[in-house]
């Protein structure tokens, strides 16, 4: 009977020591990297950290490209509510490098640079960048700037030219009427820098 007592007590000392140490760990950061072969050359090394106690906390990925024994920080990019599917690949247009990556909010952005450039740029195509584009302004579309949830994704990207959907809310009421347009943008040959060029 002493042993009986002392098993169940032993039992739920260590079901209740479990309990508090998935407690203790559940909320720690979660940390991921990979190596990706780059098809221009090179490797590009990630590195990812998402914190789970923080609401909607993106999948932050750092970037560091290797090639022919340079090594650039590229920057960071941010994946919320969606997967890092970790085959980031880097483009080249003229004597530009361009890396697709997400943005900090249902958005994507591009990280532009060349080897001989240590500092690259970004450009995070947000809702608000692109409604305050002139462009944009001028075709006079209906929106509803900051309402839940726009999207502005980048859809394909060839010899420079970048397409991009955006998807916004066009009713206050309607919660689920969006509407969408295409954007286009050309990256500039001298300054690498994306301009808006078309809205359809």
């Amino acid at each position: 009977m002493k042993k009986i007592k002392i098993i169940l007590i032993l039992s739920i000392s260590f079901v209740i020591f479990i309990f508090i140490y998935g407690l203790a760990t559940a909320f720690d950061p979660v940390y991921d990297s990979a190596k990706i072969n780059q098809n221009i050359g090179g490797t590009l090394i990630c590195n990812a950290v998402f914190n789970p106690d923080i609401h909607s906390s993106p999948n932050v990925i750092s970037y560091l490209y290797k090639n022919n024994g340079i090594v650039i920080n590229l920057g960071f990019g941010y994946y919320t509510k969606r997967q890092w599917k970790k085959n980031e690949q880097l483009m080249k247009f003229e004597n530009w490098l361009i890396l697709k990556t997400g943005g900090e909010f249902e958005c994507d952005k591009l990280i532009i640079g060349n080897l001989n450039l240590p500092t690259w740029n970004e450009y995070e195509f947000t809702p608000e960048k692109v409604e305050k584009e002139k462009l944009w302004n001028i075709k006079n579309i209906k929106s509803l700037f900051g309402y839940c949830c726009s999207e502005v994704y980048i859809k394909d990207i060839k010899n420079g030219k970048i397409k991009i959907n955006y998807k916004f809310r066009v009713d206050k009421n309607q919660s689920e009427k969006y509407e969408m347009r295409t954007l286009i943008y050309l990256i500039d040959r001298k300054t690498g820098k994306p301009i808006l060029n078309k809205v359809s």
